[in-house]
């Protein structure tokens, strides 16, 4: 792994770029070409979440991968995107998205001896965050559809107020 880490170090840039890249074509190329362009934070939330995120990751995975911190960095990243219009699959498939980034950007490098072994270890961990991202993605989905149901109770409750037609709770006590 020693060999590869190095590799990976000295190609960290162009790693981060590919991914984030290929993070970005999963939305629509208006929204891809905004997001990769602006810089500012305050202008472009999402764009900056994602560039921080994707960048976070690859240095955690290449460091060692802490399943604690993983989960700490995919967070902010995968509640973006449980709230955005992404199936489970598009939610969290980007994460698989550094696999094919690694080969496109390591190339040839890849194939040399020392190399494979690294590799495999590295390709498990990035499995290991793609289950990560959607345990994280299925609680934010679920506190999510948590807050509509609950927005929806109040609207009712408080059409029912408006008509007067609501009823008091029925665990009250009547007699009391």
């Amino acid at each position: 792994m020693t060999q590869l880490r190095e590799l990976l170090d000295q190609k960290r840039p162009a790693l981060v770029r590919g991914w984030l890249d290929r993070t970005l074509a999963t939305y629509s190329p208006e929204a891809s070409r905004f997001f990769g362009d602006s810089k500012d934070k305050f202008a472009n939330p999402v764009g900056q979440r994602l560039a921080e995120g994707v960048e976070a990751l690859l240095d955690e995975l290449i460091a060692g991968a802490d399943p604690q911190r993983l989960c700490e960095l995919l967070e902010p990243v995968i509640h973006l995107r449980a709230v955005q219009e992404f199936t489970p699959a598009q939610a969290v498939g980007f994460v698989f998205g550094l696999k094919a980034t690694l080969r496109e950007v390591l190339g040839d490098t890849l194939q040399e001896p020392g190399m494979r072994s690294g590799l495999t270890d590295l390709e498990e961990r990035i499995d290991q965050l793609a289950l990560y991202a959607f345990d994280i993605y299925t609680v934010s989905r679920e506190k999510m559809y948590e807050i509509r149901v609950e927005e929806i109770k109040r609207r009712v409750a408080g059409l029912m107020r408006r008509s007067g037609m609501f009823i008091e709770d029925v665990d009250e006590d009547p007699g009391a």
